[in-house]
């Protein structure tokens, strides 16, 4: 897992969140359950974007039989969401390098749980970014 924060403000911001996070939640793996129930149950690759310690991907394979992949900004809520994922990807979903990793037309379910709010560029930038290198088809 390479990668990480970087420099700067996010970086600072990123690196006490993870501390809090940990702190707060190392006894549980965490995710939305709400937003699980819209994943399909046919699903069978599914990316996590921003996959925290990868409660959603432990939950979705004790639900069905599939493929998770994650995608997160710190490396040591990384290191422990990689224990239930088949890859995680360490890196800031804004920098073009984590999409360059993500094989094209492979995923069939793409989760941005709390992730999108916090992002910089244009909603429009992000979805052109999740159309193209993951999902067979666009996401209408």
């Amino acid at each position: 897992m390479a990668g990480g924060f970087g420099s700067g403000v996010k970086s600072e911001l990123y690196t006490a969140k993870t501390v809090q996070y940990q702190r707060e939640y190392a006894h549980q793996p965490v995710c939305n359950l709400f937003m699980l129930e819209l994943v399909p149950k046919t699903a069978k690759r599914i990316l996590d974007i921003g996959c925290y310690m990868g409660g959603a991907g432990r939950t979705l394979k004790q639900r069905q039989t599939c493929e998770v992949w994650g995608v997160e900004i710190s490396p040591e809520l990384a290191r422990i969401a990689a224990q239930h994922y088949e890859k995680v990807i360490v890196g800031d979903i804004e920098d073009d390098s984590v999409w360059q990793q993500l094989p094209k037309g492979y995923f069939d379910c793409v989760i941005c749980g709390e992730v999108l709010e916090h992002l910089i560029a244009s909603d429009q930038h992000h979805r052109a970014q999740l159309e193209q290198p993951a999902l067979p088809s666009p996401l209408r």
